[in-house]
């Protein structure tokens, strides 16, 4: 209280907000402070004050971040926030900022073939990709023969610029850094599937990661999968930014919602949203990097106490359990279609076998096969596998 700025801020805060909490008090201790009414907006005057803001966020507060400039951060905090006071926020932020111009440039991190499609969207939309990064090649097939990820294939046939690292850190930073030679890139992160430690994202200086689920719900691997087994009706995609110590903790920068089709499977639904997502992605790169003005990120802190979390799943939990309702049998079908397969053992002739249930739908209630395929064999309906093997018996119910 000996402090003059902090009793001056102290005092300040008693007046416009009597009934104050732990992180206001937290948040006296840094930065420029303005009020507008009720509503408080602060300013960072370092990159390590511009970190604790981001840390001290509530899910109601705003964060706002320089997207094509150099500047501070800036956190509002108010009961209803409005245009009037972000407007008042950006203002804040040129005024304490150089307005020097970064010159926009991406370097995009991914893997799979979910990463090949957002790739593709942000190169159609002639988005400057400096560099790709990618997983190194890893065993596979039943040769075991090193095959590089579906991303380095993409980019190797249309000769984009690529490093594969095992493991990101100073070592491969240095490596990436002499390589690409530039400052701040925008960083853009679509299923890369390795940690992003937090030296690359200051490097970075922003690094977006493109997700499948409505975050806080779903963070980490299989988002999808868990969103159709635990029976949502809804499903979405989250542009966030990178936290480099919690896996999709980061703020968000938009969400969009969809409804969940009947019977549609893991693939169908993931194809959907990073067709969305990429849309969005491509979108808010107009409005930001790509201005002649200077633009800003928004973004909210996620409420990390409703967080669900969907970790890697092992192929075991692809078996069906025949004692489960055909609701919940239905649904393991549908995520785990198209990989691993949701699966079953049936004995042909004294021999058990794998079954895999790929496709089926609900009849009053009741599980009705549609398409299935024994270990060995091609996909097939139920009705010519039931004429190709009629004495054998399932413990699904049949038609």
């Amino acid at each position: 209280m000996t402090e003059k700025e902090f009793a001056k801020k102290l005092f300040e805060l008693q007046e416009k907000k009597p009934r104050f909490n732990g992180s206001d008090i937290a948040l006296l201790k840094i930065g420029r402070h303005f009020w507008q009414a009720a509503t408080k907006i602060i300013i960072g005057r370092s990159k390590q004050e511009n970190e604790i803001l981001e840390k001290l966020a509530l899910p109601k507060d705003i964060l706002i971040e320089p997207a094509n400039f150099a500047g501070p951060s800036a956190l509002i905090r108010g009961k209803k926030i409005g245009q009037e006071n972000i407007i008042k926020a950006k203002k804040l932020i040129k005024k304490y900022s150089k307005l020097k111009k970064i010159p926009p440039k991406i370097v995009f991190f991914g893997s799979n073939q979910e990463s090949v499609e957002t790739l593709k969207a942000l190169l159609n939309s002639k988005a400057p990709i400096k560099l790709v990064i990618t997983q190194p090649d890893r065993p596979s097939g039943r040769g075991q023969k090193p095959t590089p990820t579906a991303l380095a294939e993409f980019c190797q046939k249309k000769q984009i610029k690529i490093l594969k690292w095992t493991k990101l850190n100073a070592d491969s930073l240095e490596k990436t850094q002499k390589k690409l030679k530039t400052k701040l890139p925008l960083g853009i992160v679509s299923v890369y599937g390795n940690l992003i430690p937090k030296i690359w994202l200051e490097w970075c200086g922003m690094i977006l990661v493109l997700h499948p689920s409505l975050l806080p719900r779903w963070r980490w691997s299989a988002p999808v999968i868990k969103t159709i087994l635990s029976e949502n009706r809804f499903g979405g995609i989250s542009i966030i930014k990178l936290d480099p110590k919690k896996m999709d903790a980061g703020p968000i920068i938009i969400q969009k919602k969809t409804k969940i089709k009947t019977n549609e499977t893991t693939g169908e639904l993931t194809q959907r949203l990073f067709k969305k997502g990429n849309k969005e992605l491509v979108a808010i790169l107009e409005k930001t990097i790509y201005s002649k003005n200077p633009s800003f990120w928004l973004m909210k802190a996620q409420n990390h106490s409703r967080a669900t979390f969907a970790p890697r799943f092992d192929k075991s939990e692809a078996e069906i359990n025949w004692l489960k309702s055909p609701e919940k049998i239905l649904n393991q079908i549908r995520a785990f279609n198209p990989f691993p397969g949701a699966y079953t053992l049936v004995k042909i002739k004294n021999k058990k076998m794998r079954f895999k249930i790929w496709r089926g739908h609900l009849e009053n209630g009741k599980l009705i096969l549609d398409e299935v395929q024994l270990e060995g064999k091609n996909r097939v309906s139920w009705q010519q596998f039931k004429t190709a093997y009629p004495t054998t018996k399932l413990p699904a119910p049949e038609k």
